[in-house]
């Protein structure tokens, strides 16, 4: 079972080689698109800013996520999942960070079950970014802290590679 949810965990720990064939981070057949959206149970943003329009540099990403409970013949399952409703990656310069962001949130808003709250990495612009839209009636924001025990994007990926080869994304 660990090498088939965590195959990057289980060939560096078992096989002791940290790349297994054909990839262990990211696998397609973990992820599938849906033929229309399911019932939403909430839905929320996701920000990740990031420090200049360069694109030398990673790009700002946001995401809308929606949080549902699987159906299979048309019965809850009592597990949940995620859906990927949309997302915006772009380069922007930190002074235009909060417009392109609230308007996200107001296309995001639009939908029938409109986003509860934006998750936004407290890191350089994200802190800046927080404080100002915290400071807006109307817009919840949650602060993610990003500590030395939180890891790498890379490790916190791996945390939930089980729960995306469930295919619950």
């Amino acid at each position: 079972e660990l090498q088939e949810k965590s195959p990057y965990v289980y060939a560096s720990q078992f096989d002791q080689n940290p790349n297994p064939a054909g990839g262990g981070l990211f696998r397609p057949e973990w992820f599938f698109e849906l033929e229309k959206d399911p019932d939403f149970i909430c839905t929320f943003l996701t920000i990740d800013s990031a420090e200049t329009e360069k694109t030398v540099n990673d790009p700002t990403a946001m995401s809308f996520l929606g949080l549902y409970e699987i159906e299979i013949f048309g019965k809850k399952t009592g597990e949940l999942a995620l859906h990927w409703i949309d997302c915006i990656e772009e380069w922007i310069d930190a002074k235009d960070l909060e417009d392109e962001v609230l308007k996200f949130w107001r296309e995001c808003a639009r939908h029938d079950v409109p986003p509860l709250i934006a998750a936004i990495e407290k890191k350089s612009t994200g802190v800046t970014l927080i404080a100002s839209l915290n400071k807006l009636q109307g817009i919840k924001i949650m602060d993610v802290q990003r500590t030395k025990a939180s890891g790498s994007k890379t490790a916190r990926y791996i945390e939930m590679q089980p729960y995306i080869a469930s295919k619950r994304v």
